[in-house]
């Protein structure tokens, strides 16, 4: 409710949240590459402009491709897609944060955490945000007469 212009407004977004994709990249024997799901996300968002692409976490270790790149592919197809946010789970850890780190230098997205302190200064780590603001169709705020 806009208490400005006394009207109700209804913003229909659709989120879809990607996880543990653990760098299938490729297809194997047992699982279907991004390819599939790259094809499916690039529909959903040409539908729709309000279309936000978030990813849950553990995106990165498994596969050779993503873990001879320390995930650097994914993060590039993430870029590619247009994510905008990738929460980090606990396998991006797993190579380090050095690793964290330049995905997030490559990153065209922010890196979510609200609860990763560096233990000698106990401050957030830089490569982190604890939130991020999305901005679609020129839409910051619910009221169009503001």
């Amino acid at each position: 409710y806009c208490d400005d212009c006394g009207e109700y407004l209804l913003l229909s977004l659709d989120f879809y949240a990607i996880n543990d994709l653990h760098g299938v990249f490729d297809d194997t024997n047992t699982s279907d590459g991004v390819d599939e799901l790259t094809t499916y996300l690039r529909r959903a968002a040409s539908l729709s402009s309000r279309t936000l692409l978030l990813s849950s976490g553990d995106m990165w270790q498994g596969s050779y491709e993503s873990n001879s790149t320390r995930g650097m592919i994914i993060t590039d197809w993430m870029n590619d897609l247009d994510f905008v946010s990738m929460t980090l789970g606990n396998h991006e850890y797993d190579w380090g944060e050095e690793y964290i780190e330049k995905n997030a230098e490559a990153a065209e997205f922010p890196f979510l955490a609200i609860n990763v302190y560096e233990k000698s200064t106990g401050e957030r780590v830089d490569y982190c945000a604890p939130s991020v603001l999305i901005e679609r169709d020129g839409i910051k705020t619910i009221c169009p007469h503001l």
